[in-house]
């Protein structure tokens, strides 16, 4: 079994790279360079925040409605338990357990994501 060679350009530019003769980078135009600072330094007008509710509310209504959710299976499941068989009873057990532990693993990653950004945002404020 023959190896691959290496593609030409490629290995060309990996030997000027170990080198360190490879070409310099293009010199920007001076007039390039000033409209690109003119540019930065013109003030901009921010785009107003979007109406409407923002992500961290579109989560907890999200994380209401489960909770709601699973309370009512709670409910329903305690409300049918004394005429159930136990097969009935240990599949519904298991069917609310499965429920309770989606929502619960959806809070532990909404929770984090809250904090995590949280402390993005305070580092970011420190840093200014």
């Amino acid at each position: 079994m023959t190896p691959i060679a290496p593609i030409p350009p490629v290995d060309e530019a990996l030997k000027a790279l170990a080198s360190g003769s490879g070409a310099a980078p293009p010199a920007v135009a001076p007039e390039l360079r000033q409209q690109f600072e003119s540019l930065m330094q013109r003030p901009t007008d921010a785009a107003p925040p979007p109406a409407g509710p923002n992500a961290l509310a579109a989560v907890i209504q999200n994380q209401q409605s489960d909770i709601d959710q699973v309370q009512a299976g709670a409910q329903k499941f305690l409300d049918d338990a004394p005429n159930m068989s136990s097969m009935e009873i240990v599949t519904s057990g298991m069917a609310l357990s499965h429920s309770l532990a989606m929502v619960n693993m959806k809070m532990q990653v909404a929770t984090s994501l809250t904090q995590g950004s949280n402390k993005s945002l305070q580092t970011l404020l420190k840093n200014q």
